[in-house]
C-alpha cells in the first residue's frame, strides 16, 4: 500500500482504509525557466514553461444591428516564427454593457460564443494588444516576451466598432457561450463584470484548452442586434506558454 510520510514530521497519509494522518498541500504555478538555447529556442527540463502572461482589453462602441457570426475577439498562436510555442489557456473572462442607446423592449438576448479554429490564418481587423513594452504581461518580468503578445507579431486582437476578419474557418460547434438580456432601461448591464468565459475544473477531470502553432480562440456574435442599441465590451485573458518541443502527451504534467 503506498504511504507517503511528511518532509517535518513523522505523520503518515495512507491510501485506503487505515488510520493517518491529514494530508496538506500547496497549489504553485508551472515552472518557469529564462536559460537560452541555440537558434533562439528554450531549452528546458521536463514540463517547464516558458512565462505566465495575462491581458485585456476594451472594445470601442459597437453599433446597433451588428450582425450575427462576427467575430469581436481573436487570440492566436501565431507558430511561424521562432520561438515556436505552445500556448495552454488558462482563464477567459469576459463583460458586457449598453453604451450611449438602450436596447428596444423586448428585444432578442444577447449572445457570445467561443469557438477555436486550426485554418492557421493572421487576424486582420480590430485592434492589437501589441506589447508596448519589454515586460507587458508578465507575470515576473525575467519571463521571456510572450509569442502572442510580441510587437513584431502580435496575433491579440479586440474589435473596435467592427467585425475581425480572420480566421474564417472556426470548429463547427463552440467551446462556451454566454448569454444576457439587452436591457432597455435601467441598468446598462448586459454580462456582469469578470464573468467566466472559460477556465477548466481540473478537480473534476476537464482537459486545458491548448493551442498549438496556428491555432486560435475566437468570440463571436450569435444573434442579430436589434436596430437600436449601442454596447461595449471587455475580455481578459491570463495563458501560459511552453516549448512545443518540450510539450508532453499529458499536460497533467504541466498544467
Amino acid at each position: 500500500m503506498p504511504v507517503l510520510e511528511g518532509a517535518t514530521s513523522t505523520n503518515l497519509a495512507e491510501v485506503g482504509a487505515a488510520a493517518a494522518a491529514p494530508l496538506h498541500i500547496s497549489g504553485k504555478p508551472i515552472p518557469s525557466s529564462v536559460v537560452k538555447g541555440s537558434f533562439g529556442l528554450n531549452s528546458r527540463d521536463f514540463g517547464q514553461s516558458v512565462g505566465h502572461y495575462r491581458a485585456k482589453g476594451t472594445s470601442g462602441i459597437i453599433p446597433a444591428a451588428f450582425a450575427s457570426g462576427n467575430r469581436i475577439v481573436c487570440f492566436r498562436n501565431h507558430g511561424t516564427t521562432v520561438p515556436i510555442r505552445a500556448v495552454i489557456m488558462k482563464k477567459l473572462l469576459f463583460h458586457a454593457d449598453v453604451s450611449t442607446t438602450f436596447f428596444t423592449a423586448g428585444s432578442v438576448p444577447f449572445i457570445v460564443a467561443l469557438y477555436r479554429s486550426v485554418d492557421n490564418t493572421t487576424p486582420t481587423g480590430g485592434t492589437a494588444w501589441a506589447a508596448s513594452f519589454a515586460n507587458d504581461g508578465k507575470m515576473r518580468t525575467s519571463m521571456e516576451m510572450s509569442t502572442v503578445m510580441a510587437s513584431s507579431n502580435s496575433n491579440l486582437f479586440i474589435s473596435p466598432t467592427t467585425t475581425i476578419s480572420v480566421p474564417t474557418v472556426l470548429d463547427t460547434n463552440a467551446l462556451a457561450v454566454l448569454m444576457g438580456p439587452r436591457p432597455s432601461a435601467g441598468s446598462p448591464m448586459i454580462i456582469p463584470p469578470r464573468t467566466v468565459f472559460w477556465e477548466p475544473d481540473q478537480a473534476q477531470g476537464e482537459h486545458p484548452l491548448l493551442l498549438l502553432p496556428g491555432e486560435s480562440l475566437s468570440i463571436r456574435t450569435e444573434n442579430l442586434a436589434p436596430i437600436a442599441g449601442t454596447w461595449t465590451f471587455g475580455v481578459e485573458a491570463v495563458w501560459t506558454e511552453i516549448p512545443i518541443s518540450g510539450l508532453p502527451n499529458d499536460l497533467a504534467d504541466v498544467w
